[in-house]
């Protein structure tokens, strides 16, 4: 979902997680209503938002962990989902370190770590990579490409070359209203196909 600063992208994505309902109309996910059964769609989606709210003082294990108790999870099962979002995360050198003194991009990793702990058929991510220095922007369009095939991936941008490295269809959001159709796209050296 592409669309200038203010386009109405994070408004638009807060209805499918259901912190906000529709003034009309309803989203469904796997044909479950989010307007009359909220819970069970958001047991189904994962979502990192630009700005996360981390428990600073936690390091980043016991964060995953208590996320991880929060989704139903435990014993094996637990350790299993935390291990395998530090993996795919690239979070191992930071795993025992303190959320509040980790970098934005570890950070952001660290959001999307808690937002996959579930294994959500649908990930929802908001402008992830707002603020990052380009090589951290690099590396998590690379995690974000990464999950491909085993997650369905909303990715909120205002930028058009994240958009063209990272997805295979792009809808234009424009004050609110969807600006055209979907449009399927493939990046071949680098531009749109």
């Amino acid at each position: 979902l592409i669309g200038p600063n203010g386009a109405g992208k994070t408004s638009f994505i807060r209805i499918p997680t259901g912190f906000w309902l529709a003034s009309e109309g309803d989203v469904r996910l796997d044909g479950v209503s989010v307007t009359r059964d909220r819970f069970r769609v958001q047991a189904r989606l994962g979502y990192a938002c630009e700005q996360p709210k981390l428990y600073a003082d936690h390091s980043v294990d016991a964060f995953l962990r208590f996320m991880a108790e929060l989704r139903g999870l435990g014993g094996a099962r637990l350790r299993a989902a935390v291990g395998l979002s530090i993996e795919r995360m690239g979070l191992e050198p930071v795993r025992r370190r303190r959320i509040g003194v980790l970098s934005k991009g570890f950070r952001q990793r660290v959001a999307l770590a808690q937002a996959l702990l579930h294994d959500p058929p649908l990930l929802v991510v908001d402008e992830p990579t707002v603020g990052l220095d380009p090589a951290q922007q690099i590396e998590l369009r690379r995690i974000i490409s990464s999950l491909r095939g085993s997650h369905t991936v909303l990715l909120c941008t205002h930028q058009l070359h994240e958009a063209e490295a990272i997805c295979d269809r792009v809808a234009l959001l424009d004050r609110g209203r969807l600006a055209g159709a979907v449009i399927a796209i493939h990046a071949v050296g680098g531009r749109i196909a």
